[in-house]
């Protein structure tokens, strides 16, 4: 607008230059969406489509639906004036004025530093893997009246699940939830009788029983989940360095 284009010219200039940058974020999260899709186990493979589905329907989004709206828009008088888009003869306010490659290393610092507390974390803490990636027993159930969280934690200590991960799921009234979730580690078919016994007598109303799904997930296939994870994320990161490599250079590659 600055340089004498009109709005509607200016903004079919806009799209058109960032079409392809719109088109490159998109197409590195289609490819990690593939990996995952390719090597990963079911519920994964569900998570994998639905990211596919939505990049793509954002996609069309952010370049045809919006670019439409602002073309009709841009059919009004009002619309035509360039201070209603924020732009006038000059920029005004120094803030506007940064130059931000002068400033490169202290923007490279910064990432460092954020880099490097995230490896110190996971080489401290490590990762909180799931029952998927290490094996375990998970428990799920609902309630017929919303239930207290540490009223869950307490039973759980009563039959020596006391270490047991104990979230509360959906709706909720204060720490107050109708639907939970339990895991912890494998469960041997008396530990399960045993606790869903205690669920049913703590929390179930009447003679009707609770809703309760155990999953047993064993430690060797945990481990196969996890190896194909890893897998997953090489050969994603490799397959978006090529692309980033052929698309703008391999020195960019890398570093993203």
């Amino acid at each position: 607008v600055r340089s004498g284009k009109s709005v509607r010219a200016a903004t079919a200039a806009g799209y058109a230059k960032g079409f392809h940058t719109i088109i490159d974020a998109n197409v590195v999260t289609v490819i990690t969406a593939l990996v995952l899709f390719a090597v990963a186990t079911a519920g994964v493979k569900g998570f994998a489509l639905m990211l596919m589905i939505g990049t793509v329907i954002s996609l069309i989004t952010a370049v045809a639906a919006t670019r439409a709206m602002l073309g009709l828009l841009s059919g009004f008088h009002w619309f035509e004036n360039p201070k209603f888009m924020g732009a006038s003869a000059e920029q005004h306010g120094k803030w506007l004025q940064i130059d931000f490659m002068k400033r490169r290393f202290i923007w490279l610092g910064i990432s460092a530093c954020v880099v490097a507390i995230s490896i110190g974390a996971l080489a401290v803490k490590g990762l909180n893997l799931g029952i998927d990636f290490k094996g375990g027993t998970q428990v799920t159930f609902s309630t017929p009246a919303y239930v207290n969280l540490d009223a869950v934690r307490g039973l759980a200590a009563d039959v020596e699940q006391g270490k047991a991960q104990i979230q509360g799921r959906g709706s909720s009234r204060g720490d107050s939830y109708r639907s939970f979730q339990i895991r912890t580690d494998s469960l041997g078919p008396n530990e399960q009788s045993e606790l869903t016994r205690s669920l049913n007598e703590r929390f179930a109303q009447g003679n009707q029983e609770l809703s309760i799904n155990v999953r047993n997930v064993s430690s060797s296939f945990g481990r196969q989940i996890a190896r194909l994870a890893i897998i997953a994320i090489i050969v994603s990161l490799i397959l978006i360095v090529i692309y980033v490599a052929i698309r703008f250079g391999f020195k960019f590659s890398v570093p993203v």
